[in-house]
């Protein structure tokens, strides 16, 4: 968990953006089923809820303009002051991300005579709640909701020789 950084060039009071928040553990555990087979079984969790950073806008100043820093009352485009600390993202859509993975996997090894028979089986479940300010600016302009919900399932089999080629 840390803090966030990056501060508003129109809204100097607003709480600052980029915010961690994000969980993730892992594990396994091996069996040993006798010579030559075991059985490993894997499962891991993250979830993230941070804050995406805003993108910094323009610097104005290469274009020759000077690095506006007028109210947003105006309607004025406020460039940025070339300093990525300092950006601007619409105050009712706050970057922010609520993303989710979850896997389990298992791998069976089984010896047969001179050969290995192996099974690999994976699941992952991944969901995606994410909400980006694209253009830099305090205006409601290039706001965007990503959503996902993936279902994956792998599997692989698999047999060899313990013996190789010349066997």
């Amino acid at each position: 968990i840390g803090n966030g950084w990056q501060h508003s060039l129109s809204r100097p009071d607003d709480k600052p953006l980029g915010e961690k928040n994000q969980f993730a553990v892992r594990g396994q555990l091996n069996f040993d089923l006798g010579p030559d087979s075991n059985l490993l079984l894997r499962a891991n969790l993250v979830h993230d809820k941070s804050e995406n950073v805003a993108l910094t806008p323009l610097d104005g100043r290469t274009l020759g303009l000077p690095s506006a820093q007028s109210k947003p009352t105006t309607g004025t485009v406020i460039f940025s002051t070339g300093d990525n600390r300092v950006a601007d993202w619409t105050a009712a859509f706050r970057p922010r991300r609520d993303n989710k993975l979850a896997g389990v996997a298992a791998t069976l090894n089984v010896g047969l005579g001179g050969l290995t028979l192996t099974s690999i089986s994976a699941y992952d479940h991944f969901t995606r709640n994410e909400f980006n300010d694209y253009d830099g600016a305090a205006q409601s302009d290039s706001n965007a909701q990503n959503v996902s919900d993936i279902k994956a399932f792998s599997q692989e089999v698999r047999l060899a020789d313990q013996n190789g080629a010349d066997g």
